[in-house]
């Protein structure tokens, strides 16, 4: 039976309500915005294969940014119990440790206004999308196992967000790709309050 993604949605996060056949209402802080979920479908239960979230911006005058997991790989070597632990320059770490120092480094970005850009991934905005990165094992039959560092990439151009995920998404990992879009989406709002109160002062 075929997994209906904006179901997932719905059950895995608190931070979304189903709002529509294929549209997710998520709130980030005191904002909300609707995001359409490209309806992208799975024949497994527990894994969805591509996952894509749109939702509106405000015209920003041509402004483009793309924001994407930079490739990094880190071998990995197998313990006495099974466990693997992977070399991070030159020191041999856990999995779990790799993944909490996951940050800036392991982002790629281009834009055309760097300011804004700056202003947009603002601290709620680079925290919901530095949480969305993760590290998964990929198994190769010739060159073993290895972490990989994954995440969304995040894509804004003109009037329109673009949120995607490919290569396999883990149900357990949707909520924190919906925050992702949620605060990347809602940042316009923060900047005009942030503004109107300096206007105010």
């Amino acid at each position: 039976m075929s997994l209906d993604v904006v179901a997932a949605i719905d059950a895995w996060t608190d931070t979304a309500v189903r709002a529509g056949a294929e549209h997710v209402r998520a709130r980030h802080g005191a904002d909300e915005v609707v995001l359409e979920v490209d309806p992208a479908r799975s024949q497994a239960a527990d894994v969805v294969p591509y996952l894509r979230l749109l939702a509106p911006m405000p015209a920003l005058d041509d402004f483009e940014l793309d924001v994407s997991p930079r490739r990094r790989r880190f071998p990995a070597l197998q313990d006495a119990f099974g466990d693997y632990r992977l070399v991070v320059d030159d020191a041999v770490v856990s999995a779990d440790q790799v993944r909490t120092g996951l940050g800036d480094s392991d982002l790629h970005l281009r834009t055309n206004d760097r300011a804004l850009a700056a202003a947009l991934l603002d601290p709620p905005a680079r925290g919901a999308v530095f949480a969305a990165l993760r590290l998964d094992l990929q198994r190769r039959a010739l060159r073993g196992v290895r972490g990989v560092v994954r995440g969304p990439r995040i894509r804004i151009d003109r009037d329109r967000l673009e949120v995607e995920l490919e290569g396999g998404v883990a149900l357990d990992h949707l909520p924190h790709l919906v925050r992702a879009a949620a605060a990347v989406a809602t940042a316009p709002a923060r900047i005009a309050r942030a503004w109107a109160a300096a206007a105010d002062a």
